[in-house]
């Protein structure tokens, strides 16, 4: 039962890291970052949908580690808990605040809440989200696996995509941008290696 649910929701997170990084391309080649609408809503939806499949996700990843490696894998979900909390904050203030202010006029100072562009709070706090939780997350995952071929693979991409979401956060603090950018690979490419290997673990173990 876990296995199966934990299958479908890696699947979910999958088509969602997917569209997103779909829908900002269509974005770029529109007119640039950041994306002008209706792409920015769009954008902002995917993400905040996606969030609860990632958390649920990491929660059937708790339950099925082992007892001597569950200390790292609740670790690991309480840092995905911090990390939802705050791009959801992110991405409702990008589907409420932003678009109802630009219709009333009240635009001044609202580029600080901009989830794109800088600077800008609320894109600070996506990098704070992505960067360091989502970073600390993989980290504290990883050596929950390590058993067999496949398992290791994970703890691989799970170290890789831990480190340079950390560097990327390293990098906004210090405003280097070529650092900051590292993190692309980690939610683009590695997010989508990352979870078609857990269906894979998941679709194993059935």
């Amino acid at each position: 039962m876990e296995n199966r649910l934990g299958f479908w929701l890696a699947l979910i997170n999958l088509v969602g890291g997917l569209l997103y990084f779909g829908l900002v391309a269509l974005a770029a080649m529109a007119g640039g970052l950041p994306p002008a609408e209706p792409f920015q809503t769009l954008i902002s939806a995917v993400t905040f949908l996606s969030i609860p499949c990632l958390i649920l996700l990491w929660v059937v990843l708790h339950r099925l580690t082992l007892a001597p490696q569950q200390l790292f894998s609740q670790a690991s979900l309480v840092m995905v808990v911090v990390f939802a909390t705050l791009t959801s904050i992110n991405r409702y203030n990008s589907l409420t605040v932003v678009p109802q202010a630009q219709a009333l006029g009240q635009t001044e100072g609202l580029a600080l809440f901009q989830p794109y562009g800088w600077p800008s709070i609320m894109a600070a706090l996506e990098v704070l989200a992505w960067g360091f939780y989502f970073g600390l997350a993989c980290l504290c995952l990883a050596p929950a696996f390590g058993r067999g071929r496949l398992e290791k693979a994970i703890f691989w991409v799970l170290l890789t995509c831990g480190t340079l979401s950390l560097l990327s956060a390293l990098g906004q603090v210090l405003n280097n941008i070529p650092l900051n950018l590292l993190g692309i690979l980690a939610w683009g490419p590695g997010f989508a290696i990352l979870m078609i290997l857990l269906m894979a673990w998941f679709n194993k173990n059935l």
